[in-house]
């Protein structure tokens, strides 16, 4: 089931994962950005310099995160559509990772649930897969309850059955799915947006639906990103309102 050389998944009888773990998370009277801001901030650091310390969000991450995982007074996200637009080596992939496991197994999990990673090519797809690969065996709770397929590059929470696949524009097919999350990474690459407004119309089946974008900008006018980032500009001068889009946008000065 989970392919050459993997650890056997302890389970209980009912052959699901054993002993319900509390989290910090878990704890009453949090918001669902606190929650979101709480669980990335115990995953690890897995490279660089800063290798195996917990990751520490900044304080324009925060920001970026509490602007997504805002409620309405029924407790529902009204963000559906979240663009950040931040330069290189800022820590876009594991940010993306961290959100990725977030929805997959951590607080904003739901039942049987679909995740994917998107990018132009496969290979740029999967950085966030690799990434999620070493964050998910450096956490014993984590490792224990997802069984990982790296040569399909899938994920699959064996306790609430949400998926984690990764696409790419040049192979993916979009016809059939349900997605609950979707990160688009570097969308500023992309040549149209097919892929992008196909993966929009699927994310209809759910209630709470979330399509991250975080990319550096495009360097063509029409490109996908920079549709995104003019209309998220619209929003922000009050020519449009749209509640459920976000924009994010950091530029040189």
């Amino acid at each position: 089931m989970r392919g050459i050389n993997a650890s056997p998944k302890p389970t209980s009888r009912r052959g699901r994962p054993s002993a319900k773990l509390l989290h910090p998370w878990d704890a009453p009277g949090l918001s669902r950005a606190e929650k979101v801001i709480l669980f990335v901030e115990t995953l690890p650091c897995t490279a660089g310099p800063l290798a195996g310390t917990t990751l520490k969000l900044r304080p324009w991450q925060k920001r970026f995160i509490r602007a997504v995982y805002c409620t309405d007074k029924r407790g529902n996200r009204t963000v559906r559509t979240a663009v950040l637009s931040v330069g290189r080596k800022n820590g876009k992939t594991q940010l993306a990772a961290a959100l990725c496991l977030c929805a997959l197994s951590g607080p904003e999990a739901e039942p049987r649930g679909e995740c994917y990673s998107v990018a132009c090519t496969r290979d740029q797809a999967k950085r966030v897969f690799d990434e999620m690969v070493a964050v998910i065996t450096r956490i014993p709770w984590l490792n224990k309850r997802i069984n990982i397929v790296r040569f399909r590059r899938e994920l699959e929470d064996m306790d609430n059955g949400s998926t984690f696949r990764v696409l790419s524009a040049d192979v993916a097919p979009v016809l059939g799915l349900n997605p609950s999350f979707i990160c688009y990474d570097e969308l500023g690459q992309a040549p149209n947006r097919a892929l992008y407004d196909a993966l929009g119309t699927a994310l209809g089946g759910r209630a709470q639906p979330l399509m991250l974008v975080i990319s550096t900008q495009a360097a063509r006018d029409e490109a996908p990103m920079s549709e995104l980032i003019d209309y998220g500009l619209r929003i922000e001068r009050g020519e449009i309102t749209d509640p459920g889009f976000h924009l994010t946008l950091y530029t040189a000065t």
